[in-house]
């Protein structure tokens, strides 16, 4: 599942984009559930940089560990 949002912000930035999924993760073989993980992500864009803060956060039940992750992206386009 995936929401998602954009909108022209004043002046600062060309654009905002949000989003956020969540995602359930099971084997096919056997209905074992893994666990779970919620994604979040916001896009700013000026101009040729875009800069994208990310969060992911997975939460185990039978498989591997609880993760939480945090990033930032940024481009530059000539």
């Amino acid at each position: 599942m995936t929401l998602s949002y954009v909108w022209k912000p004043p002046r600062i930035f060309d654009a905002v984009t949000a989003s956020a999924s969540h995602h359930w993760f099971s084997s096919q073989r056997l209905s074992i559930d893994y666990g779970s993980e919620s994604d979040f992500q916001v896009q700013f864009k000026l101009k040729q940089l875009t800069a994208v803060l990310k969060y992911a956060d997975y939460a185990a039940d039978r498989f591997a560990t609880d993760t939480r992750k945090l990033w930032l992206q940024l481009e530059y386009v000539r």
